[in-house]
């Protein structure tokens, strides 16, 4: 699983939602909680190599931890255009995408 979350996401909550459900960063918690090393905090503005050298770096300790968690937490007021769109340079990430095309049931 890679989560991407922005904290100042005005949309969805980053901590608790609506109705009390819980916020990608609850859920994030409570997978630690459970032993699934979890980690992954950087600014969204960053420029694409920088970018994707954060997540590179990100996917490498996940590795190394053995945990199949990651999660992209993007700092409050770095997501360009809105907080809520920090899943779109997910979208350009190619590390994020290749990590992804390597998955398989």
């Amino acid at each position: 699983m890679w989560a991407d979350h922005s904290v100042d996401d005005p949309a969805v909550p980053y901590r608790e939602g609506r109705f009390g459900n819980p916020g990608t960063w609850t859920l994030m918690n409570a997978l630690e909680a459970a032993g699934a090393p979890v980690s992954g905090e950087w600014a969204d503005d960053l420029p694409k190599a920088r970018f994707e050298a954060r997540s590179r770096e990100l996917l490498r300790q996940a590795r190394a931890a053995r945990s199949h968690v990651l999660f992209t937490s993007h700092t409050p007021g770095t997501t360009p255009v809105s907080p809520h769109v920090a899943w779109a340079q997910t979208y350009e990430n190619d590390v994020v995408i290749d990590w992804l095309f390597e998955q398989s049931r």
